[in-house]
């Protein structure tokens, strides 16, 4: 009985293994002697079904079964979406290459070889973010980013290429979302394995952006990475013009990119030239070298612990960037000890880095930096960092230390806040500017909390003298893309209140023209004089201050203004008034106005009030000055104390203000 089964269960594997045998023999005997080129219209429609994109072959295609693979064509296609510029994404004039089929089976791929000649590949992004590398889409109107291929944890299983041919590769970026064009040319590339140095090594040149570029990598041998426990390691140095980069370090799990342990080194003459290779946009930058560790946690790559330069500048901090989104994601965590502002002027649009960026005045003496925030490339990423400056360098106001955190969500970018410390006070600046909408609309709010008079003066002949703390709110709305858009539109209130303060004496003499006493006091000495109160209350609109409230009062002198500054013109009409509370013969209560720009304000007695610009006027005016300041009948008595505290309360009143 037990013969019988052994004999029937022999029967029936008998027939299975025969069943699976002939389709093998078939499909063996139908690739030895099948023309492969008559296969082209057929695979190239299976691949178009793939891709949702037309795919051609117009040169002769080979195909070698096998353990190992090999593919040979000519003449392949790949068209580009509806709304690309160019009519293919992709031609390669030859390919050939080798795949390993074993390894497929557990999920890796393995290329013993791979040679590619003549390539040609647009590569594009349209307004919206989309790439035209994104497959998979009918329409080709789907805003989602598509994601790449990657294993249930998120990593990525990239290719193993053992040998490596390229030669004349054209790679052209042109991306509208972000307004940056990029063309990459490889002229060759070459590597494979070394078995007997346990190493491979690739080697290549071409030119990036019309400058040379060169590329060498040295890495671990097949042996060394299938080894499960020993880490695999990686020597990789890049320059492209400028741009200098080199990685050091192991790799745990290579192909999915985890367990790095990494040191990158990159230096360069501008950071925003790094857009093309991370698709991050930075504005213009001085000269940087910045080195740390490499790390990547999940899809987010890591740049850890990086110490460096930015012209003047040191930096340090961490920095995370995910490009696994459809807009890339920075959060940050960035210190300066020492911080040179001149270095971050690419960033307000004034001259682009180097060490002697500055703010220059434009024709018309305009001196407000008029370039405009390119908002497509705000909206080419998503970011959240945290700024400290411990000690900060500036050309005139004097900053001791400088917090910000800064976000952008979709083109909208906020600063909440920038806290600028300056002595025991601090002013902080809450800015938000909406991208997204039309016309771009920008909201400002600035706190003066308790900022020393006496700082701000150092440096000055006058600040042994003087002391006291000043207190304000600003807040105004605008439109436009530039600082100067921004100012010349403003709309809004400026108060700025000090009070219970001392001035120099020097100083208020001369700002009431007191000839004698000033002269006295040149002699004998300086001292300073008690401060009632400084009040500057302006009300903004479409870029034009109005002081509805300027006064500067002391025991000595009641200094009262008028007029308006110009920010769309940046151009000044002052008119103060000095009214000595001490008699004097010799004291010129003549009022001053001062115009001219904000480049180049020019202050002079006005008695007439018919301004100061061009030399005959000045000429008259100081005629004028004298006749009128020097006649007694004209002297109508001291001048009266100024009502502070109703002052002070309308100004408050008028911003909301909190006492903040």
């Amino acid at each position: 009985m037990r013969r019988g089964l052994r004999q029937i269960s022999w029967v029936i594997g008998s027939l299975l293994a025969l069943l699976v045998a002939i389709p093998l023999v078939a499909i063996a005997v139908f690739a030895l002697f099948f023309e492969w080129n008559d296969a082209r219209p057929l695979l190239a429609r299976l691949a178009s079904g793939l891709l949702g994109r037309t795919v051609t072959i117009s040169g002769d295609l080979d195909v070698d079964l096998g353990r190992v693979t090999s593919i040979e064509v000519q003449g392949l296609a790949l068209a580009n979406t509806p709304w690309g510029r160019a009519d293919q994404m992709l031609r390669v004039g030859d390919l050939a290459v080798s795949v390993a089929l074993r390894p497929l089976l557990s999920g890796d791929v393995v290329i013993p070889s791979l040679a590619v000649k003549d390539v040609q590949a647009n590569l594009e992004r349209n307004e919206r973010g989309q790439g035209n590398w994104e497959f998979g889409r009918k329409d080709d109107k789907d805003d989602s980013a598509a994601k790449p291929a990657a294993t249930d944890d998120g990593t990525i299983n990239l290719p193993l290429v053992q040998s490596l041919h390229v030669e004349k590769v054209r790679v052209d970026f042109h991306d509208r979302f972000a307004k940056k064009n990029t063309v990459l040319i490889v002229d060759s590339l070459e590597g494979g394995e070394d078995q007997q140095r346990r190493q491979m090594a690739f080697d290549g040149s071409g030119s990036y952006q019309g400058r040379p570029a060169k590329f060498k990598a040295t890495l671990g041998s097949l042996t060394v990475l299938e080894a499960d426990k020993q880490p695999y390691p990686l020597n990789v140095a890049l320059s492209a013009g400028d741009i200098r980069m080199r990685i050091d370090g192991t790799i745990a799990e290579p192909r999915a990119l985890q367990g790095l342990n990494l040191q990158l080194e990159i230096a360069g003459n501008d950071l925003s030239d790094l857009f093309p290779l991370t698709g991050i946009p930075i504005p213009p930058s001085p000269p940087y070298q910045l080195s740390g560790r490499l790390e990547r946690k999940g899809g987010a790559w890591v740049f850890k612990g990086f110490a460096g330069k930015l012209g003047d500048s040191d930096m340090r901090g961490d920095v995370a960037i995910d490009l696994g989104r459809q807009r890339p994601q920075i959060r940050g965590d960035v210190v300066s000890k020492l911080l040179d502002l001149k270095d971050l002027a690419g960033f307000i649009g004034a001259s682009e880095g180097g060490p002697d960026a500055k703010i220059e005045a434009r024709p018309g003496g305009k001196i407000l930096p008029d370039k405009e925030i390119d908002l497509s490339k705000l909206r080419a990423v998503d970011a959240d960092i945290s700024f400290k400056g411990t000690r900060i360098v500036t050309p005139k106001v004097p900053i001791d230390t400088l917090e910000a955190k800064v976000s952008l969500d979709d083109g909208t970018f906020r600063v909440q806040p920038a806290t600028f410390a300056i002595g025991k006070g601090n002013v902080r600046l809450f800015f938000s500017l909406y991208g997204g909408e039309q016309p771009v609309r920008s909201d400002i709010e600035a706190v003066i909390e308790h900022v020393d008079l006496r700082r701000l003066l150092q440096g000055s002949e006058f600040v042994r003298e003087t002391a006291g703390s000043f207190n304000g709110r600003i807040k105004l709305s605008s439109t436009g893309t530039s600082v100067a858009d921004i100012a010349g539109s403003a709309n809004g209130d400026v108060m700025v209140v000090m009070t219970d303060g001392r001035f120099s004496r020097l100083l208020v003499e001369l700002m009431g023209l007191d000839i004698v006493e000033s002269l006295g006091i040149l002699i004998e000495g300086d001292e300073s004089i008690p401060v009632r109160c400084i009040v500057a209350d302006l009300g903004a609109k479409q870029g034009i201050f109005n002081a509805r409230t300027l006064v500067f009062d002391t025991t000595d002198t009641n200094v009262v203004g008028s007029g308006t500054i110009n920010m769309r013109e940046e151009r000044l009409d002052l008119r103060l008034s000095p009214y000595p509370k001490d008699f004097s013969p010799f004291t010129l209560r003549t009022p001053i106005s001062v115009q001219g720009t904000l480049a180049q304000p020019d202050a002079f007695p006005d008695p007439a009030d018919i301004g100061v610009e061009g030399g005959l006027k000045k000429v008259l005016n100081a005629a004028l000055t004298v006749v009128t300041g020097l006649l007694p009948p004209i002297d109508v008595g001291p001048g009266k104390d100024a009502p502070c505290a109703e002052l002070i309360g309308k100004a408050r009143q008028r911003l909301g203000d909190r006492r903040g």
